[in-house]
């Protein structure tokens, strides 16, 4: 099923800088709302499907009415995370080995944008703090190739390992509706928490091995 997502999803993308490639954290993220006409809920609930639900834990309504999370995902302040995937670290914090990798500031670029203020053949990296970095060389590796580093993805995409142990190229995305293949795939964040323009980004990811 990988072959077939990295056919389809062949998007020029890039991966954070590192040795290893980072794990997936916890953070879809989904728009707030309520869908049941002249139901009055308490402070905190909203109104879907004729109830009131707590938009941050359920696991049917995460986030806004009618945003469902996989099967194997929990409704964690609003975000489908994966279950078990909550301790986790992120490539972005660690030294890389490879000495062709090249790092610089790059001020305000965009994850799914690099482009525009870091160059060609090149990736704009959310960092922990502070601004995103520049990083080069990239890959050719799509969503869902399989990858051992960052060099191996394309210009918007990180190389990242599964609860599973397994590791592939995912594209930036901060929200689940910036995802190709949304909403078979959701935006899940890294630990630690990494930000670009005051945003917090993630990688879209289906929850599979």
């Amino acid at each position: 099923m990988r072959l077939l997502f990295a056919a389809v999803c062949l998007t020029v993308a890039a991966c954070a800088q590192g040795s290893t490639a980072p794990e997936l954290g916890g953070g879809g993220s989904s728009g707030l709302g309520g869908d049941a006409v002249g139901v009055e809920c308490p402070q905190g609930l909203a109104a879907c499907d004729g109830g009131c639900v707590d938009l941050t834990e359920s696991p049917l309504h995460c986030g806004g009415c009618g945003f469902a999370c996989n099967s194997n995902q929990s409704c964690v302040g609003g975000s489908c995370v994966v279950d078990g995937s909550t301790t986790t670290t992120s490539s972005t914090t660690t030294t890389s080995s490879s000495t062709s990798s090249t790092t610089s500031s790059a001020g305000p670029c965009d994850p799914l944008n690099p482009g525009a203020v870091c160059g060609a053949n090149n990736q704009c990296v959310p960092q922990p703090s502070g601004d995103p970095l520049c990083q080069s060389p990239i890959g050719s590796g799509g969503q869902y190739a399989s990858c051992t580093g960052p060099t191996d993805c394309g210009a918007i995409l990180d190389c990242v390992t599964t609860p599973f142990a397994t590791s592939y190229c995912m594209q930036w995305c901060s929200t689940d509706q910036q995802c190709p293949l949304w909403p078979s795939d959701v935006c899940v964040g890294l630990d630690p928490p990494l930000y670009a323009q005051g945003v917090q980004w993630g990688v879209c990811y289906d929850g599979l091995p």
